[in-house]
């Protein structure tokens, strides 16, 4: 019987290839994109969990002031030796600096440059499962200047040679030895690396912030109780450093809920997704990843949503269908079928269609999978993924049944004799479900599009708006320290070239990180703390970004003093409400003897957003340099970029011996910040429009087998002298009834969605009535068009062939 079924499902698909064709592309599209999302919001949540001590690896957070959102994974090099010597349930502790670097790597006549260098602790391989290829773990990073590689480095560097033993050497003059190589760093893990060598954290404090801590506990050992004994600990152990840099005892200064500091474990599992950094500039200069909470609720929300219009569509298209085989339902019950089998034979139909979808979806996914894993820097596969094919077959199954359950158990108790004799049937569109159905359609897709439309026009103001300094033609090139003592002259040699208007060294740019500070004031009570964003420049930095100096003057050109020179921002004077700040002495640096290092404030700057949008601006600092900084800044006139670009890097060449020229613009450097929401952008923008085009789609082949239903009704009405406006007036009513239903539910809904969104940019556009406006205009132009066409070729036809229609 069951083969039977499948047999004249067969039959049916064939006879109806159009309706089939397009009710199983809409299934297999809608199918193909959600898995990829389900893929990708499934490897977002497997990071970190192949280690084999996972359940027992947490981070240390560290949380200044009060409150908890304020935590960052960053803590200062003091920290883990001290929670060994306190807490012996610690059974392990490493600690790792993850910030990129910009190193000649060289082995022979092999020159490369390596950012991907982290420094940790020997203990880092009994906390982390890092599987050695060769050398011992226990020795590899217990002696200074050796190095480990990964396989991949050690390819790079060696080929097929064993490593083991040889030396690399790094800016010309420090040499390592390679005690060990390793498996490459998963993908799917929050901090990666290439080459790793021995710590030193010589001369760093409890106030340097610099890098990641991780320890392991017990088995079954409930992290509430090391956090319960760490505000003690923070006395004691960081208490004796805060009364030598602030001279105020330590109980007296942590009075103030602003001043203190705790810290927190963070379960490993957790680290990707807990950062509280999104949109912090510089996390490009962290051999780090970070996961966005946000963007993988949205899009789940967009893979339910894409699932379900193309749900929806199939579950329409196979009742709408249906309906026309009313007589043939009531002939197989005059015949002598049963209910049951009436159902059987629903259930079978639209299940084998389900599972042709399922097997295109697969197929168009296996496809487009490498432009995603290209696209993304991924490695999304289906392979080994066993639960998530049986999760396919389930909803497919699922999927199957509800677009076959409705008609099955609603055609099926239909007597023969109400319907032989009858020349139509009962419209589709007149049952509940279908406007039930359809208003959900028209909400999504509504609300897809006032979401395209405002991240389309919050990701072109984040292109356009006004950052208070001039990115454009400005060269930045790294590495400057390769100069060595030829960088003034460097410097003066670029000058003189007439496409150069200017040049600055600095260890900073606008989008990269300037570090936050806590810094005293001269004449000030230790316990009043100045957060700046700090970073330090020469007296061309303020012309080469063409920021404007509205109090005080520019740096010094060569100080001789002792002294630093401080240029502030319009923020800072507002927020620590210095009527007169010209003058301040900024306490920049305690030393252990208990002298004191100034910045003299002698300008503020207007502000500018030395930040990505997603920040409002912040108290910043432009200290001036001790020594020349790792970054030249070279502005440029407009035009022609690559004969000035020529000069520079000859000129480079002939002072560092053919190192290698790295340059970029400062434009595309500030734009790397939203490189995360361009792509996740781009990509919901994708999915949303392959939403709507389902819903297009749907709403195309309903129409038609709608409109078929009622033909021999149209030709009636034009043989009464119904005209075409008429007609197309019969047919559009009920959808321009639920188009707005479905807008007043949406609007207020993807309102709530949008301004959470845009919650995340400090810049943002407005959330406009038009944007609402157009998304009802759009759904309701494509509806017209398509209630149109469909109407023009059935207006079009002899009312005599429409009567003969059955």
């Amino acid at each position: 019987m069951i083969r039977n079924n499948f047999r004249f499902a067969f039959r049916l698909f064939s006879k109806n290839l159009g309706f089939s064709i397009i009710n199983i592309v809409g299934l297999s599209i809608g199918m193909a994109a959600t898995l990829i999302i389900l893929l990708y919001v499934l490897n977002e949540l497997s990071y970190d969990r192949y280690h084999e001590k996972a359940n027992r690896i947490y981070r240390i957070s560290m949380q200044p002031g009060s409150d908890p959102s304020k935590q960052v994974c960053f803590t200062p090099p003091p920290l883990a030796p001290a929670l060994v010597s306190s807490f012996p349930e610690i059974q392990s502790i490493s600690r790792l600096v993850l910030w990129k670097r910009n190193v000649l790597m060289a082995s022979g006549d092999k020159i490369f440059i390596e950012k991907n260098i982290a420094m940790a602790d020997s203990s880092l391989f009994d906390v982390f499962t890092i599987p050695f290829l060769q050398g011992d773990p226990a020795d590899a990073l217990r002696r200074p200047n050796t190095i480990i590689l990964t396989e991949k480095m050690a390819g790079k560097y060696f080929g097929h040679e064993d490593p083991v033993g040889k030396i690399l050497t790094m800016n010309n003059d420090q040499q390592y030895e390679i005690t060990g190589v390793i498996r490459s760093i998963p993908q799917n893990s929050h901090f990666t690396f290439d080459f790793l060598i021995p710590g030193k954290y010589d001369g760093l404090e409890w106030g340097d912030g610099c890098l990641q801590t991780y320890l392991t506990l017990p088995e079954d050992y409930p992290k509430q109780h090391l956090e319960s004994k760490l505000p003690e600990f923070v006395i004691s152990h960081m208490g004796p450093w805060v009364e030598r840099v602030t001279g105020v005892p330590v109980e007296e200064y942590f009075k103030d809920e602003n001043n203190q500091t705790s810290f927190h474990l963070m379960p490993l599992r957790d680290a990707y997704m807990n950062h509280n950094l999104e949109g912090v500039p510089g996390l490009d200069a962290l051999m780090m990843k970070f996961g966005n909470k946000q963007n993988l609720i949205l899009f789940s929300l967009l893979a339910i949503f894409i699932l379900l219009i193309a749900c929806i569509n199939f579950i329409n298209l196979s009742m709408a269908r249906s309906v026309k085989r009313i007589k043939e339902i009531s002939l197989r019950k005059t015949m002598g079928a049963e209910r049951i089998s009436v159902i059987r034979l629903f259930l079978v139909e639209s299940v084998f269609l389900s599972f042709i979808a399922l097997t295109l979806g697969l197929i168009i996914l296996k496809i487009s999978l490498p432009f995603f894993n290209s696209y993304l820097n991924t490695q999304l596969e289906l392979s080994g993924i066993s639960f998530l094919f049986l999760i396919c077959v389930i909803i497919t199954f699922f999927v199957g049944i509800l677009s076959g359950i409705y008609p099955a158990f609603f055609l099926s108790r239909i007597k023969p004799t109400e319907i032989l004799g009858k020349k139509s049937g009962t419209s589709f569109l007149r049952s509940p479900l279908s406007k039930i159905l359809l208003s959900l359609q028209f909400i999504i897709s509504i609300g897809l599009i006032i979401s395209t439309v405002t991240i389309f026009l919050q990701m072109r103001h984040v292109d356009e708006a006004e950052l208070g300094f001039t990115k454009d033609h400005v060269v930045l090139i790294e590495r400057a320290n390769a100069l060595g003592e030829a960088q003034d002259d460097f410097a003066e040699i670029l000058k003189r070239h007439p496409d150069v208007l200017s040049a600055s060294y600095a260890t900073s740019i606008p989008g990269r990180h300037f570090e936050p500070t806590t810094y005293g004031l001269e004449g000030r009570p230790g316990t009043e703390e100045y957060l700046f964003h700090t970073m330090h420049a020469d007296d061309e930095f303020i012309d080469v970004l063409d920021l404007k100096i509205i109090q005080g003057r520019n740096l010094t050109k060569h100080l001789v003093s002792d002294e630093l020179e401080a240029i502030i921002n319009e923020k800072a004077v507002a927020t620590y409400q210095w009527t007169d700040p010209i003058g301040k002495r900024i306490i920049f640096e305690t030393k252990e003897n208990g002298e004191n290092t100034y910045a003299k404030v002698v300008g503020v700057v207007r502000d500018f957003h030395f930040q990505p949008l997603y920040q409002q601006i912040q108290p910043m600092m432009i200290c001036s340099l001790p020594r020349k900084g790792n970054l030249l800044l070279v502005k440029l006139q407009p035009g022609e970029m690559q004969v000035p670009i020529a000069f520079i890097r000859d000129e480079w060449n002939k002072l560092t011996n053919n190192q290698p020229f790295q340059y970029t613009f400062v434009e595309d450097d500030f734009q790397k910040a939203y490189s995360t929401d361009y792509r996740t952008g781009f990509l919901f923008l994708l999915f949303a429009c392959l939403a709507i085009f389902l819903a297009c789609l749907g709403m195309l082949g309903l129409v038609t087998s709608t409109t078929e239903q009622r033909i021999r009704e149209i030709g009636i009405r034009k043989v009464n002298g119904a005209n075409s406006l008429a007609i197309f007036s019969l047919f559009s009513k009920d959808y321009i009834q639920w188009i707005g239903i479905a807008f007043i539910i949406a609007c207020p809904l993807a309102y709530y969605a949008m301004y959470r969104f845009l919650e995340h940019f400090s810049s943002r556009i407005p959330l406009s009535w038009w944007i609402f406006a157009i998304a009802g205009v759009f759904a309701f132009m494509i509806s017209m068009i398509t209630i149109s066409w469909q109407n023009w070729r059935i207006a079009s036809r002899n009312p005599i062939d429409m009567l003969r229609y059955e």
